[in-house]
This record gives C-alpha cells, sequence and structure tokens, in this order.
C-alpha cells in the first residue's frame, strides 16, 4: 500500500513539473526567449495571413 502512494506522489510531482515547464515553453518570461520563440515559430510557417485584412505577412 505504501507503495502506491509513493507512486501517486511520484506522478502528481511529475505532473507539476511537466506543467510549469510547458507553461514556461508556451508563456517565456523573458523579451529573448519570446523574441527567440517568435523567429523560431516565422521560420516553420513563413506566411501568415492577418485575419482582419486579408494581407499577406512575413
Amino acid at each position: 500500500m505504501k507503495r502506491e502512494k509513493e507512486s501517486d506522489t511520484e506522478k502528481k510531482r511529475r505532473q507539476i513539473i511537466d506543467k510549469a515547464l510547458h507553461a514556461e515553453t508556451r508563456h517565456p518570461k523573458s523579451i529573448d526567449k519570446a523574441n527567440k520563440q517568435f523567429l523560431k515559430e516565422i521560420q516553420k510557417s513563413p506566411e501568415y495571413r492577418c485575419t482582419v485584412c486579408h494581407i499577406m505577412m512575413y
């Protein structure tokens, strides 16, 4: 029974860590990280269509 509780505790701890890491990658805390993430994303998909005026960007 104690092993099950330990594994549940470990699972919860891992979930908390994973959630924090995911939040950091989705919402960077520094401007430099945000700029790097932005540049990385626009390299994947260099064309973006504005949803308001439908002009192609990048």
